[in-house]
């Protein structure tokens, strides 16, 4: 039988199972929509959606942005799954476990992952972020012949165990199966407030938000960066500009003392989320403010705050070197959706400069990925 779409449903199905009659008669699952899995029909379709978790809000944090660009395109349920995955499951032995457990999906997943398949509901689409969870999305779409998104990159694992792969490389957007788009937030960008815009450089009267980062591979914080930050934060508040601030797991402890001190003295700091007693997504409310502010070492951090539709300033320390997040950075840099600011430059009139610089999005970008992923999973 040749793709047609389901006229209740709306998805490309090759081989739909008519409803039931007689006692218990109600609709039933459609086998093999596209090839890759069902579609629930109670009046209007409804697609069951497999959220893949591990412990990292930064990964998991992105997975909820995607299924909130999946729910402008149809009505979703959500069934969370925490998966654990042992240390030995890295790089080419993800690859090998997808390919040699190919013909047992539900073994492999039983013993690298502990993961009973009888207590999951067929999803029509599975979502993860984050390489602990990549060998499991693969397995579990190949075994529910589910439609799958993974956000990150692959690897060494092969473009076609996914139906989308959202990708913030420009150079990967060349790759089968490969989207680029931004992270997706943790927030929707539609609940935010229209930001008030700066006269000239003239930053007074508006509210900043500052998130803070810390040491990475590829950043260094010396004192005199913290030193640096603290000053720029007291000079532009002395000016009339009202900060928040908050930091992150990776932000050292004498650094959030010293914001958490800064927020005491500073008539101008109107608040400080300190994620150490907040917690992990504490701060998304931080991204209402006019402008945002964050620490060039945080990808993910910078990203979200792009997705605000706001002017953003990268904040970078003295000693840093090449990383591969530079790619994706160098891009919004020059599309202006962000500014990088040196730390060592940073004063009241070159951050004024900076925001002023910036050109924020106007359009959604849950929005642009929901368009995105429309063509891809048929719906």
């Amino acid at each position: 039988m040749s793709d047609r779409n389901h006229p209740e449903c709306g998805f490309p199905c090759r081989a739909a199972v008519q409803p039931q009659s007689g006692p218990g008669a109600g609709p039933r699952m459609h086998r093999r929509c596209c090839g890759r899995g069902g579609c629930a029909i109670a009046g209007a379709m409804t697609a069951k959606v497999l959220f893949l978790s591990d412990s990292r809000p930064g990964h998991y944090h992105q997975s909820e942005g995607a299924i909130r660009a999946l729910k402008r395109l149809v009505p979703v349920t959500v069934e969370r799954v925490q998966v654990k995955s042992p240390g030995w499951l890295r790089g080419h032995r993800q690859r090998q476990l997808v390919s040699l457990m190919s013909f047992s999906p539900a073994l492999a997943l039983r013993l690298a992952h502990g993961l009973d398949l009888a207590a999951i509901a067929r999803p029509d689409i599975i979502v993860s972020a984050g390489a602990e969870t990549m060998a499991a999305n693969a397995l579990l779409a190949r075994h529910f012949a589910a439609r799958n998104i993974f956000i990150g990159s692959l690897r060494e694992m092969a473009e076609d165990r996914f139906s989308a792969v959202l990708a913030i490389y420009p150079s990967q957007a060349v790759r089968a199966n490969h989207i680029l788009t931004l992270k997706p937030p943790p927030f929707e960008p539609d609940d935010l407030p229209a930001p008030q815009r700066p006269k000239g450089t003239d930053l007074a009267g508006l509210t900043a938000a500052l998130f803070v980062g810390g040491p990475s591979g590829s950043h260094s914080w010396g004192a005199a960066d913290w030193e640096r930050l603290e000053t720029l934060v007291r000079e532009t508040g002395r000016a009339g500009l009202s900060w928040t601030l908050t930091n992150s797991r990776r932000t050292p402890h004498a650094a959030s003392d010293m914001l958490q001190r800064l927020a005491a003295e500073e008539p101008s700091v109107a608040g400080f989320v300190d994620i150490r007693a907040a917690g992990a997504g504490s701060a998304h409310r931080l991204f209402a403010a006019d402008i945002l502010a964050v620490t060039e070492d945080s990808a993910t951090m910078l990203m979200e705050a792009v997705a605000a539709r706001r002017p953003v300033v990268a904040l970078v320390p003295e000693r840093r070197t090449a990383t591969r997040d530079d790619e994706a950075i160098d891009a919004l840099e020059g599309a202006r959706r962000l500014v990088r600011l040196p730390l060592a430059e940073a004063d009241g009139a070159r951050f004024g400069d900076a925001v002023l610089a910036g050109e924020p999005l106007a359009e959604n970008p849950l929005d642009a990925l929901a368009e995105k992923l429309r063509p891809v999973l048929g719906l």
